[in-house]
């Protein structure tokens, strides 16, 4: 009997020690698991968030930082699994403020971004002048996908590097029509992309999103997220935010030509 219990004894400290992740089932809520994978607990959270029984094949993405989107295709019901870091693992991408733009954009701030990454960032920067919005981002299309090349604002470092299928939400819908987008409530837009949602944990609601354009190339999308609440974004704010959309995509054409 006392070899069971110490057998037992190792068995909890193991569960103990094993990676902790968040699972977010679309429209159920998320659970937290103790699993020795993704894989393990997206079995173990399965039952409680969704029927389980239901599921016929999962297609499953694992995406650069370990975040992994599943997606059973005949059901379309999806869960994303989000390996919890410790702190001191985290990196989130900051932005700092740069110089004040006042009312007209200093386009020119972007001709010193010798690469993709960098003329990303500065837009975002001279973006976040123009307007108090709490969060951003930036993405460009990376072989068929929308990919998150530039963030800003609680729970970015989530989305840093995580790419997405061209189609995907708001951002996917901009690059399609080639058209601006702004709404006040976007979480009850049926554009909208919930699962980005459930894997920062943040909602998003005011947005506005313009296509990054050189000629008849689309680059992106730039986008802007929530604003205090007596708040909206002018259409002033709009034109020059599509000004900067076009300013980014001249600069990534040159860059990358």
């Amino acid at each position: 009997m006392g070899r069971k219990r110490g057998r037992w004894g190792t068995i909890r400290r193991e569960r103990m020690n094993m990676p902790t992740f968040t699972v977010s089932a679309r429209g159920s809520g998320s659970a937290e698991v103790s699993a020795v994978n993704w894989i393990a607990a997206l079995g173990e959270a399965v039952a409680s968030l969704g029927d389980a029984d239901a599921l016929e094949r999962l297609a499953c993405e694992r995406l650069p930082n370990g975040t992994v989107i599943a997606r059973d295709i005949a059901t379309g019901s999806s869960f994303i699994v989000v390996p919890q870091l410790e702190e001191d693992e985290l990196e989130p991408l900051i932005v700092e403020p740069i110089d004040s733009v006042d009312d007209e954009l200093q386009l020119d701030a972007l001709e010193g971004a010798t690469s993709a990454h960098d003329a990303c960032q500065c837009a975002l920067q001279l973006a976040q002048e123009l307007t108090p919005a709490e969060s951003g981002a930036v993405l460009l299309l990376d072989r068929g996908m929308l990919r998150f090349t530039a963030v800003v604002g609680p729970e970015s470092h989530k989305l840093d590097g995580v790419r997405l299928p061209r189609d995907t939400g708001i951002a996917g819908y901009v690059v399609d029509q080639r058209q601006s987008v702004v709404l006040r409530q976007a979480s009850r837009d049926r554009r909208h992309c919930g699962e980005v949602d459930a894997l920062t944990g943040y909602r998003t609601e005011d947005l506005v999103a313009v296509p990054v354009v050189s000629g008849r190339r689309i680059h992106g999308v730039l986008e802007l997220m929530n604003l205090p609440a007596d708040q909206d974004f002018p259409q002033r704010v709009i034109d020059q935010l599509e000004a900067l959309g076009a300013a980014l995509g001249e600069r990534l054409q040159e860059i990358t030509s």
